[in-house]
């Protein structure tokens, strides 16, 4: 026993080995190895793992383990508003204070971007920083740029399988705007080129060719 550390030990039974600290005259407890259990305690006299510690631990190096077990969430140090929170089925990644990401598996198992802000998201590529981009603040997705100007904005050719379908509004490429009962070109020419027969079939109506409001 020195002047400022006791060790206690239990004897030949299951004893706990005790170490305090003397301070002011009054022993402090610090830490506990249960004799039962094998167990160490730190800051608490009932260790409930290999080793227990009730308070902040720190460290200047790495740390290995094969797994980590929190109650809440995982913060970064210095700054408390960038953290990786934890609940039942469920993981949110915050970064100064925004949600950035929302996984769940609770009954739809989902992915969420965001949190209802102002957050954009961007998928880059190998060739292309802008394969995928969701302005936040103007809810518009631009593939292949990162400033939509409509819903959605493509810079680079399209190709499908199936049919497209528009709304009343219709298709505007150009000067022409393509509706389900009209195509309406603003300015200019159109040249209808075709390399086969061109049909036009009514279903019994009348065909009418027209020159600024004439028909002929």
């Amino acid at each position: 026993t020195g002047s400022d550390v006791l060790i206690r030990a239990g004897g030949s039974g299951s004893g706990d080995t005790i170490f305090t600290t003397n301070q002011s005259g009054t022993n402090s407890e610090i830490m506990r190895l249960v004799g039962d259990t094998a167990h160490v305690g730190v800051g608490t006299t009932t260790p409930n793992k290999p080793l227990t510690v009730e308070g902040d631990i720190s460290g200047s190096t790495d740390l290995y383990t094969s797994n980590v077990y929190v109650t809440s969430k995982v913060v970064l140090l210095g700054d408390d508003d960038t953290f990786i929170q934890f609940a039942e089925d469920a993981i949110g990644i915050t970064a100064g204070g925004e949600q950035l990401i929302t996984i769940s598996e609770s009954g739809q198992d989902i992915v969420k971007i965001g949190d209802g802000g102002d957050v954009d998201f961007q998928v880059r590529t190998e060739n292309d920083n802008n394969t995928l981009y969701v302005l936040g603040e103007t809810d518009k997705v631009g593939i292949g740029t990162n400033t939509p100007n409509e819903k959605l904005t493509v810079v680079g050719a399209i190709s499908g399988n199936s049919s497209v379908t528009a709304g009343s509004a219709g298709f505007v490429v150009g000067n022409a705007t393509l509706t389900t009962s009209e195509l309406d070109i603003s300015s200019g020419n159109f040249t209808l080129d075709v390399e086969g027969d061109i049909t036009i079939d009514a279903n019994g109506a009348d065909i009418i060719l027209s020159d600024n409001g004439t028909d002929f």
